[in-house]
């Protein structure tokens, strides 16, 4: 599949005709801490529907309070949608852990969804495809691999430009990817700096790389299954590499979230590691990934009328994670939590 350069269309809609197999799993990150962010959960849903009906969705609930995260779900009424809702949030990367351990068949059951019961994902051999998203990320278009890439950033990579203060190598989420490549025996460019990350006299040149966004990804499921075995979390009975066995084994829910907010962080640096591996190093670095833009946030108002203010979003052809919806949006009152101030910027699942 390859995507367009230009800037796709703001007013896009769900296509009539629709070609999807079942075969991709989406697997949402989610905490949905405030009104807002429960109707950025409900648009996100929507907008997998709409580009992709038949295909399963799984929630991974970081702990949500006063049932947002089910109630978001029962506004986007989608009955083939299941949740797994977690006690105490392991971030991003727990939810891929929970969506492996479904794919491995080790998941016994998901949480009840309105009547529902209690039952199982489907069809775990039919999966073909994993899409990782932030309960914040709402498709704008149909998701797919790109073309001799077995692994794809859909919300667009930062490169490894030494001017970047996101990319500081004394960031301490860029030293923990640091720190699990080194474990991983990967060997990358800076700022993955471990020490023991570029060995002396290695036959693999170390990788070039570039932080993906938000950690939005599409892998398949060979690529998923190799990132697995790679020991991110527990495999076959073997420990997790150590740099994240303090995420798995916080003890504490305070002690959880300060280690999620860091490993949130470094996990877009450590997705973009994971995708030049599983890629084998592909040039240029951004090669497996869909372009992204920003611009100026629009709204359509009654009569076609069109009002842009200064604030910017961020999104390529199939994902948006900033900003308005390509769908209509849902109303913040479908949760029961206090509404997030204007000055609240969604925050990492």
């Amino acid at each position: 599949m390859t995507f367009s350069k230009s800037v796709p269309n703001e007013r896009r809609r769900c296509p009539s005709e629709q070609n999807t197999s079942g075969s991709t799993l989406f697997v949402i990150a989610a905490h949905v801490s405030n009104r807002a962010n429960c109707a950025l959960l409900t648009d996100t849903i929507r907008s997998i529907t709409c580009f992709h009906p038949k295909d399963p969705i799984l929630i991974v609930d970081n702990n949500s309070p006063n049932e947002n995260a089910r109630n978001a779900i029962l506004a986007a009424g989608n009955p083939a949608l299941h949740m797994l809702r977690i006690r105490r949030s392991r971030g991003q990367l727990g939810a891929w852990r929970a969506a492996d351990a479904h794919l491995r068949a080790r998941l016994t059951s998901t949480s009840k969804i309105a009547s529902h019961e209690d039952r199982r994902l489907p069809s775990l051999n039919r999966i073909a495809r994993v899409v990782v998203l932030q309960h914040s990320t709402r498709l704008t278009g149909r998701v797919d691999l790109i073309e001799g890439c077995e692994a794809v950033a859909l919300a667009g990579v930062v490169g490894r430009d030494a001017n970047n203060s996101w990319m500081d190598p004394h960031d301490r989420g860029t030293k923990w990817a640091s720190e699990v490549a080194a474990s991983l025996h990967i060997s990358c460019l800076p700022p993955c700096t471990h020490s023991h990350t570029i060995r002396s006299g290695k036959a693999d040149s170390p990788l070039d790389w570039a932080a993906a966004v938000h950690s939005v990804a599409i892998f398949s499921r060979a690529a998923w299954d190799a990132m697995s075995a790679m020991r991110l979390w527990e495999h076959d009975g073997r420990h997790a590499v150590k740099p994240t066995q303090e995420l798995w084994h916080s003890k504490t829910d305070s002690e959880g979230e300060r280690k999620v907010r860091i490993f949130n962080n470094g996990l877009e640096k450590l997705t973009g590691i994971l995708l030049a591996k599983l890629n084998r190093n592909p040039q240029p670095a951004d090669k497996c990934s869909v372009p992204a833009y920003r611009r100026p946030l629009c709204r359509y108002h009654e009569g076609g009328a069109r009002a842009c203010n200064t604030t910017r979003h961020h999104f390529t052809g199939v994902v948006k994670i900033h900003g308005g919806t390509f769908v209509e949006g849902a109303p913040v009152e479908i949760c029961s939590a206090p509404q997030a101030t204007s000055k609240s910027a969604p925050p990492h699942s």
